[in-house]
């Protein structure tokens, strides 16, 4: 089948990124994969089913800073917050997971899945502003661990 999923990972704000920064990280993804589900007990009313994809995302990284208290920028002495990093970029997705489904009739199932996604590695530009500070992209993997619960049917 076909999945479409989007998840927004909520900001996160932190100094580990320097110490003497206070920063705020936003990431969001969209994810269209196709989808296998293996199912145990087809014809039960109970299905536990084990579920694997393969696809594209893309996801969207923000990262802006401000001078930690006492800082301020070198370029012109003020503490204002600067947006370091604001790109999009697509790479492949896979996911697995496994999940329970309870058909209440023929076409209409309520079920929960536990899911892992894997988004591979992505290259995110920096800003002018990040840039300026000398960091020219910033690179990593993205994944997310789903817990889902869902109204279905089955045509």
């Amino acid at each position: 089948g076909l999945d479409v999923n989007y998840t927004k990972f909520g900001e996160k704000t932190s100094t580990a990124l320097s110490p003497l920064l206070d920063s705020t990280l936003n990431l969001q993804t969209t994810v269209i994969m196709a989808v296998a589900k293996w199912t145990a007990l087809p014809d039960q009313k109970v299905r536990p089913y084990l579920l694997g994809g393969l696809g594209i995302h893309s996801s969207t990284f923000k990262y802006e800073a401000t001078p930690a208290a006492g800082f301020v920028w070198d370029s012109n002495r003020t503490a204002e917050n600067r947006t370091m990093l604001d790109d999009t970029k697509s790479g492949f997705a896979a996911a697995f997971g496994i999940g329970l489904d309870v058909y209440l009739n023929q076409s209409v199932f309520l079920g929960g899945e536990a899911r892992f996604q894997y988004l591979g590695t992505v290259t995110y530009d920096t800003t002018s502003q990040g840039r300026a500070l000398g960091v020219s992209s910033v690179k990593g993997d993205n994944s997310a661990t789903d817990l889902l619960v869902k109204l279905g049917f089955k045509f």
